[in-house]
């Protein structure tokens, strides 16, 4: 679907690569999707033409507001504030994890990990700020009594975070890098060479 010509708006969405390439909406298995390819890798990765429509908002100038209305002028259907931030954190979260499996490097990394954490905070904030809680006159734990204590509620959830930490982070300190990887297979390969030489050695001694 084409777009009107966004003016540059406050609050507006972060912005995609401008180099990116958008195919037109061909028929797919589960209705019309568009191509988008990236010219530097070759990859493609398929949207749906609504998700392509929010995905072409990410310009640095279209905002919320905007994104709605024309959302909704195009394919007759409502979107939330909530969706469009949850489709952002998507988009962040897919992009976070592009960069740790295909960028190298101290700076590199840095950057997907900032890029996770606000993707994960972005969602975790659109959930809180779509939950909606309302008092209901003799319900609620009133009804239910005393209820669980704040310690019987919160020790165990802080011993499995703190458990569930220790492991992952044990787990990445006595992972093997990308250099000793390298290092252990050049070994493994001049162990190889080493076996058929002596095999070979042995072969014309015993000839």
């Amino acid at each position: 679907m084409a777009r009107s010509e966004a003016q540059p708006q406050q609050g507006a969405w972060p912005r995609v690569r401008a180099d990116l390439e958008s195919s037109n909406p061909q028929e797919g298995e589960d209705g019309y999707v568009v191509l988008v390819r990236d010219p530097r890798t070759g990859e493609l990765f398929e949207f749906s033409e609504e998700d392509h429509f929010l995905f072409s908002c990410l310009d640095g100038e279209t905002g919320a507001a905007q994104t709605i209305a024309e959302f909704e002028e195009n394919f007759d259907q409502r979107v939330t504030p909530d969706q469009l931030q949850m489709f952002i954190a998507m988009v962040a979260g897919t992009a976070a994890l592009w960069c740790a499996a295909r960028l190298r490097g101290v700076w590199a990394t840095f950057l997907a990990s900032l890029i996770m954490g606000v993707a994960v905070s972005g969602m975790h904030y659109t959930g809180m700020a779509a939950l909606h809680v309302q008092p209901v006159v003799g319900g609620g734990m009133a009804a239910m009594g005393a209820g669980a204590s704040a310690t019987s509620f919160l020790l165990p959830l802080i011993l499995g975070i703190s458990i569930l930490a220790f492991l992952l982070t044990a787990i990445v300190t006595m992972a093997p890098t990308e250099e000793e990887m390298r290092e252990d297979a050049a070994l493994m390969e001049r162990i190889a060479q080493l076996s058929k030489s002596l095999d070979d050695r042995q072969r014309r001694l015993a000839g």
